[in-house]
């Protein structure tokens, strides 16, 4: 049986400001890690 609460992926603050940065040539704000935190939990 498969357990549910098992994580299979897992992302931190540094993983989104390294794509932020990326992609965006810069860092998140407070607010804009917080609109992206509400967006991947559940």
């Amino acid at each position: 049986m498969v357990d549910p609460e098992k994580i299979i992926y897992s992302i931190n603050i540094e993983n989104i400001q390294t794509v932020a940065e990326q992609e965006l040539d810069r860092k998140l704000t407070a607010k804009e890690l917080r609109l992206v935190e509400n967006s991947v939990t559940f």
